[in-house]
C-alpha cells in the first residue's frame, strides 16, 4: 500500500517494544503498576521513538 511505513529494528528493540506494549496494556488492566524499565532498555526504546518519528516524518522536540 502507498501509506505503508516500514521500520526496521534490531531484535533486542523488537523485545524491548512488546514487553512495553504488554506491560502498559496488561499491567494497568491487572491493577497493577509498571515497573521501571532498565537503562539500556530506555535507551534502545528511545531510539525506536525516533525511528517512529521519522518515519511519520514528525518533529522530535527531546531529542
Amino acid at each position: 500500500m502507498a501509506d505503508d511505513v516500514v521500520v526496521l529494528l534490531d531484535h533486542a528493540s523488537v523485545e524491548d517494544l512488546h514487553d512495553v506494549l504488554w506491560l502498559v496494556g496488561e499491567r494497568p488492566a491487572a491493577n497493577a503498576s509498571i515497573p521501571p524499565l532498565p537503562h539500556e532498555t530506555n535507551e534502545r526504546l528511545g531510539q525506536v521513538i525516533r525511528s517512529l518519528a521519522d518515519a511519520l516524518g514528525k518533529s522530535q522536540p527531546y531529542s
